[in-house]
């Protein structure tokens, strides 16, 4: 498989069963090969990862029934499943750290309960299967309602608090009521969506207002917040963002890769970041000068904010 700069390569057995997966770039030495190995049942039997510093590979071994029974991440941690029911379902399980786990299930299959270190969480499920209740070993509870079309409706813990959803035909959540033990409305969110589903105003319970427009191709283009403050948005013709003007009508431009990837940012101030990549997109560099330096990728971190 190719895409834009990049080669993707499988191999397969005789069986269909994939027994490698490898990437390398166009221009770039750099290569990432998975390895799978399967047991003669044909059951998946270790995953051996890209990376060549460490080892990455996860075992997985069966019983003669051919129940997972064990699973081993690349730093050894073993989780054991044990005591299959006749449906194949384990009923013991024991955890990386030594502590064992005792499940039972419902006649359809569904989880019933979870007991470990003398607790036991509890699951009841209506008759098509949505969970109504999860009882925990403190007594503490949360009850779900569901309409007809199986949709959320409302949460409720055993102090009789609430979290109540209306939802227009759709499924999307138009109302969410937070209601305290007696009943009364302590806040609440309202949600206008457009024909395409999409969010068009978020109004709060002091009726504070967010609005949100699009292009023809669904990418979010004008933002007001509650204080009429305005973002606007602009794209490329594949739909990345190339441009944000802030309420202050300050501009920050991204450029992009034929790959997709995010290569540069200029901030309003004219402050530019640059990102490489190596050949099969990943970062190894960052490039600030408000830090004056440049970064190897590992030491790269990213910090989000939401308003």
């Amino acid at each position: 498989m190719t895409e834009p700069g990049r080669t993707t390569t499988y191999a397969y057995d005789d069986h269909g069963r994939l027994l490698s997966q490898s990437s390398v770039g166009a221009n770039s030495p750099v290569e990432r090969n998975w390895v799978y190995t399967y047991t003669a049942q044909g059951l998946l039997e270790t995953t051996d990862g890209p990376r060549t510093d460490v080892l990455d590979t996860a075992k997985y071994t069966y019983d003669t029934q051919g129940h997972l029974s064990s699973v081993t991440n690349a730093l050894g941690h073993r989780t054991t499943l044990s005591n299959f029911d006749t449906s194949g379902h384990p009923q013991t399980l024991l955890d990386a750290n030594n502590i064992s786990s005792t499940l039972t299930y419902a006649p359809q299959g569904w989880l019933a309960s979870i007991s470990t270190a003398g607790s036991t969480t509890r699951f009841d499920y209506s008759a098509v299967g949505d969970i109504t209740q999860i009882t925990r070993g403190d007594g503490s509870a949360l009850t779900y309602t569901w309409d007809d079309a199986r949709r959320l409706t409302a949460i409720t813990n055993n102090l009789g608090e609430k979290i109540e959803y209306s939802l227009d035909a759709m499924g999307n959540r138009t109302t969410q009521r937070l209601k305290d033990i007696n009943g009364s409305l302590t806040k609440q969110n309202t949600w206008i969506y457009d024909e395409l589903g999409r969010l068009l105003k978020s109004i709060g319970a002091g009726n504070q207002t967010r609005q949100q427009t699009y292009d023809l191709n669904g990418n979010p283009v004008l933002t007001i917040d509650p204080l009429s403050n305005t973002n606007n948005q602009a794209y490329d013709p594949l739909n990345r963002l190339i441009q944000n003007t802030d309420p202050l009508n300050g501009i920050t431009q991204f450029d992009h890769d034929a790959q997709g990837n995010l290569t540069q940012v200029k901030d309003p101030r004219g402050v530019t970041t640059r990102y490489q990549y190596d050949g099969l997109g990943n970062l190894s560099q960052l490039i600030s000068p408000d830090t004056h330096q440049h970064l190897p990728a590992r030491r790269c971190r990213q910090h989000y904010t939401t308003d």
